[in-house]
């Protein structure tokens, strides 16, 4: 299975037409690949094909942040796509000795470094200011509605210090 998805998600890349529907099934079908088959059993898979699965994964989650900055239901969806990623990568982040050297590291700096800049307004990230949004009104809000993805790039970025404080 995990051979099978591999390849549609290479064609899916290569072909550029990854929409918000296919995005959110996308995320959907990794988050359950990782609850079903855990790290350890997928360190089990041949490694060419493990690394080239991983490497997919950090494209998609990078990929899934930066299409969910605009606005409507399109990046309302790739917003919900990223979620479901970083459900995968909690799970990943949790048995990273079982990975390849370094590899969580370098994935983790990459899924970071792209949050941040997704995230930040400019002139250090791309996101656009909110002209009405006033901090008291709605700051409480957003640390309840983002917490689970905070923490997870707040792993993420743990497991990548020597990148992270500096960028922080």
């Amino acid at each position: 299975y995990i051979t099978s998805f591999t390849g549609l998600v290479d064609n899916m890349s290569r072909s550029g037409q990854v929409g918000g529907r296919e995005a959110l099934g996308l995320g959907s079908i990794v988050r359950k690949l990782i609850l079903f088959y855990p790290a350890s059993v997928l360190v089990g898979t041949p490694q060419e094909l493990l690394q080239r699965y991983l490497e997919q994964l950090v494209t998609l989650s990078c990929g899934f942040m930066r299409a969910s900055r605009g606005e409507g239901d399109e990046a309302e969806m790739f917003s919900e796509a990223t979620d479901h990623l970083l459900e995968a990568w909690v799970c990943i982040l949790q048995e990273s000795a079982l990975f390849p050297q370094n590899y969580c590291r370098e994935a983790a700096a990459a899924i970071f470094k792209t949050f941040l800049e997704t995230r930040l307004a400019a002139p250090e990230g791309t996101r656009a200011r909110e002209v009405d949004e006033e901090i008291g009104e709605t700051e409480e809000e957003d640390r309840v509605k983002y917490r689970d993805c905070l923490a997870t790039i707040g792993a993420l970025g743990r497991e990548c210090l020597s990148l992270s404080l500096p960028l922080l």
